[in-house]
């Protein structure tokens, strides 16, 4: 399960920061063995730099979902656990969840608890060097 900004580097995908900017932040976890270039940063992820043009390609993913029978939007996935946000008020009675703001409220799941997940893929245009 993807959600995000993705942007594909040497012929990989990796989930990334600031797609729009110049230079575009990839980030890969740091369980896997590290990555040609990348560093090991201060939340336990291989980053690296690279700059936009060497990117074949930028997508960003959209993925909906249910949880405990919520319409969910998921915002992050790393290995086996999600966060979760939606709009609602009040937010569900549930220990995971945190109102975040404006009637937003947000958790932290396990992947295996989200069901009728779809996701959309859209590519990004490309924005002209800053």
């Amino acid at each position: 399960m993807r959600a995000g900004y993705y942007a594909e580097f040497r012929g990989r995908e990796y989930r990334c920061v600031n797609p729009y900017k110049a230079l575009i932040r990839l980030e890969e976890a740091g369980s896997l063995p590290q990555p040609e270039g990348f560093e090991l940063d201060a939340r336990g992820r291989w980053t690296r730099l690279v700059e936009r043009d060497q990117v074949s390609r930028r997508v960003t993913v959209r993925t909906d979902a249910r949880w405990r029978g919520h319409a969910v939007a998921v915002v992050l996935v790393e290995d086996d656990q999600a966060v979760i946000q939606q709009e609602g008020c009040p937010p569900p009675d549930d220990p995971e969840v945190v109102a975040i703001d404006n009637g937003w409220w947000q958790a932290p799941v396990p992947v295996a608890e989200l069901t009728d997940v779809e996701s959309h893929e859209t590519d990004l245009l490309p924005q002209p060097r800053s």
